[in-house]
């Protein structure tokens, strides 16, 4: 007999395995569970022999399995003899945790059907953490990774963990601590439906609406155009033309940012919030019908575009959407037949969100800001869907991995929180995130410390800026046109250096002559995600005019001209080698700072080029408005010839003068002195590929040309001047 506690703790195994699937409609579900190398169900115990195998050595715990692994065999498995049974099933669950793996590319979990492997695959999978997973022939997931295949119930006599990668230095392990099979009605929920309806929320309402406001600043001019001409907005002022015999628009497949925004719901979520705040049924009615043909289309029916119909983050935004149009179909009564299509969809989604089978599907890491979508989606759908008896397990999935995504790509420094993925674009666009998960997480009554981490997102924000209401467009970042727009913005209250070792960026502020200035330097290395060749790069900010700029982003299309040379060394203020690789891995550059009596000192250095240190030290005198800097090259390795670029900002002018360049600006008073060596210096301007070119993007695929100069350098170490007359 089994004592009290021990039976304790197969209760909760068992109630874990139960509520991991009660979303689900079963006719039947059979538990099991490891007991001291036993493996139990609710009737019978079942021998130790020939019960686990694998290519691992195999030890008992009290309440687990576990086998031990290593070397660079590459694969890897425990697989769980289950017994024979006539019962037929057509889904799974298993608990387990994998730890020590040095590389994991995947995770594959399933069974032997007719001598086959069928099985569903993690890629991005949290190492020393209990995970529970459920795959069921009828989920998205599923259908994803096997070709939408449809499988009938059978036996299913085994359950397979596999792992493919690599335990070099230690041994590694795969844990298992129960498993489940099951038999659910076709993939129908519709008696859950009847049973636990979707109610109207109207606080998740509002802040849902709130959130898509400020997703899209053009989001007004979007639905006003779809409604008087018909065309597809998808990004800033692009549309695209959908003529009405065609169920999508021709264009839609030139780029992979119109697809996502497509199936994201982008303009489906502007003509709603459009119709809400202007009192449009119209539009609203627009909004129904798209969503309508969309699961028609690319939902009850495989879309032959499967990687952007299912894309991470767009299927988070997705979710939300659909919860949104709920709401509006309550309240404006619409017909039975597209709220049930809706509210499945709905469930579906959720579903498919919650899986580690589907997090962060497309991304090349677990930590990425893809999975933050994921998250705060399952969150909202777990208050949309409160009653359900699986709400409780969706919000405490989204907190636990948001709260987690958070503790990997946050960095919190200096006072501030700092988005790490090396983009203020992306910084803003997460603090939308996290501040509305924040106010999800208060809708729930339950603690988190992402409301805290929320204000110092925003925190960060308003201080990386510019006195006027623009930004340095660091890392993949757009940014408008300046335009004939003229402010030097308000006077800082706080003046100084403001060095951020950790996160990678230094920050001067002071006011020169009743106007404020603003200095930056980028030494971010802590992900390669949105990473720019921008290491020691300068920006400045003075008199209304980006003097020294980043010159922005393009589009995600990386190996193209436009976007290459913008992302490059050779695009921002700074040393490059040209023919040489630069590095984007992190932690090979590092910031530092100091201040004297009369002036403040900005170093840093990094190591990109394999072989080859870059070290850049920045001056500033506290009584004038001077910049005085210094590169050095120290090489252990040749290299045909180095570079040093000045990228001016967009409307600055360059002209010769005896000792260097003037640099003028019709918006500013002020005027600047480069002072340079002149000798090998290029002056460039505008788009002149293959040649040297000097461009800023100003946007979605549209861009302004610039000047830039381009000094070949003929020493190890140069020195330079600009002061401001």
């Amino acid at each position: 007999m089994k004592d009290n506690a021990d039976t304790l703790k197969l209760n909760q195994q068992c109630i874990e395995a139960e509520l991991s699937v009660s979303e689900r409609e079963l006719i039947s579900q059979e538990i099991f569970w490891i007991s001291n190398g036993v493996l139990s169900n609710n009737s019978s115990e079942f021998p130790a022999k020939n019960l686990f195998e694998g290519n691992g050595r195999f030890e008992k715990k009290e309440n687990s399995i576990f086998a031990n692994f290593n070397g660079k065999q590459g694969s890897y498995q425990i697989k769980v003899n289950l017994p024979v049974d006539k019962l037929l099933s057509n889904g799974l669950s298993v608990s387990f945790k994998v730890s020590g793996w040095d590389n994991v590319r995947y995770i594959a979990i399933g069974h032997t059907s007719g001598g086959v492997f069928r099985h569903t695959k993690i890629f991005n999978i949290k190492q020393d953490a209990i995970v529970n997973v459920n795959l069921g022939y009828s989920d998205i997931a599923f259908g994803l990774q096997n070709h939408w295949a449809k499988f009938e119930a059978e036996q299913i006599n085994d359950i397979r963990v596999y792992v493919s990668g690599e335990s070099l230095a230690a041994e590694a392990t795969i844990e298992i601590y129960w498993a489940s099979r099951w038999n659910e009605n076709g993939g129908l929920i519709s008696h859950k439906l009847e049973k636990y309806p979707i109610q109207r929320n109207e606080e998740l309402f509002s802040s849902l609406k709130k959130y898509f406001r400020k997703c899209n600043p053009y989001l007004d001019l979007h639905a006003e155009t779809f409604l008087l001409s018909g065309t597809v907005p998808v990004a800033g002022e692009v549309y695209l033309d959908w003529p009405h015999y065609l169920k999508k628009p021709e264009t839609l497949k030139e780029s992979g940012s119109y697809a996502y925004t497509w199936h994201a719901m982008h303009f489906a979520i502007s003509l709603m919030v459009y119709g809400v705040d202007h009192n449009r049924i119209e539009s609203i009615v627009a909004a129904r019908d798209f969503i309508n043909e969309w699961l028609s289309n690319s939902f009850y029916e495989a879309d032959n575009d499967k990687k952007y119909t299912w894309y991470d983050h767009g299927t988070a935004e997705r979710l939300i959407s659909f919860i949104f149009m709920h709401h509006l179909g309550m309240l404006n009564n619409f017909d039975i037949r597209f709220m049930s299509k809706l509210r499945y969809a709905i469930v579906k989604h959720t579903q498919l969100l919650e899986s580690e089978f589907f997090y962060s599907y497309h991304q090349n890491t677990r930590y990425h800001n893809h999975a933050w979508f994921q998250d705060m989606s399952l969150i909202a759908a777990s208050i949309a869907l409160a009653s359900w008896p699986a709400s409780e397990r969706w919000l405490q999935t989204g907190k636990t991995r948001l709260e987690d995504q958070l503790n990997n790509l946050i960095t919190r420094d200096a006072g501030f929180a700092v988005f790490v993925e090396n983009s203020i674009g992306y910084h803003l666009g997460v603090q939308r995130l996290t501040e509305f998960a924040g106010e999800l997480i208060s809708l729930t009554n339950t603690q988190s410390v992402i409301p805290d981490v929320s204000i110092e997102l925003n925190a960060w924000s308003e201080f990386f800026k510019y006195p006027t209401s623009f930004y340095p467009a660091t890392g993949d970042s757009f940014k408008k046109s300046c335009g004939n727009r003229k402010s030097s913005g308000k006077l800082y209250k706080n003046t100084g250096l403001y060095t951020l070792r950790k996160a990678g960026y230094v920050v001067l502020k002071n006011n020169y002559l009743s106007k404020p200035a603003m200095l930056t330097m980028l030494g971010t290395s802590l992900c390669k995600t949105h990473k720019h060749e921008d290491n020691l790069a300068v920006t400045f900010f003075y008199d209304g005019v980006e003097w020294l700029t980043d010159p922005s982003f393009y589009s995600h299309k990386y190996d193209s001209p436009i976007p290459a040379y913008l992302r490059s060394a050779e695009a921002h203020s700074c040393v490059f080698i040209p023919g040489m690789e630069y590095s984007l891995e992190p932690n090979l550059c590092k910031l530092d700072s100091s201040e004297q009596d009369d002036s403040w000192i900005i170093s840093g250095e990094h190591i990109c080029y394999d072989g080859i240190k870059i070290i850049r030290t920045i001056t500033v005198p506290k009584d004038r408005l001077e910049i005085q800097g210094t590169d050095e090259i120290q090489s252990a390795k040749s290299y045909d010839t180095a570079y040093l670029v000045f990228h001016f900002g967009e409307g600055v002018v360059v002209s010769e003068i005896d000792d260097g360049y003037m640099l003028s600006h019709n918006r500013a008073d002020t005027k600047a002195v480069l002072k340079v060596s002149k000798e090998n210096c290029e002056v460039v301007t505008g788009m002149n590929f293959p040649e040297r070119s000097s461009i800023i993007g100003i946007g979605f695929e549209e861009l302004v040309e610039s000047t830039s100069i381009c000094i070949r350098l003929k020493s190890f170490r140069i020195e330079w001047n600009i002061t401001f007359i």
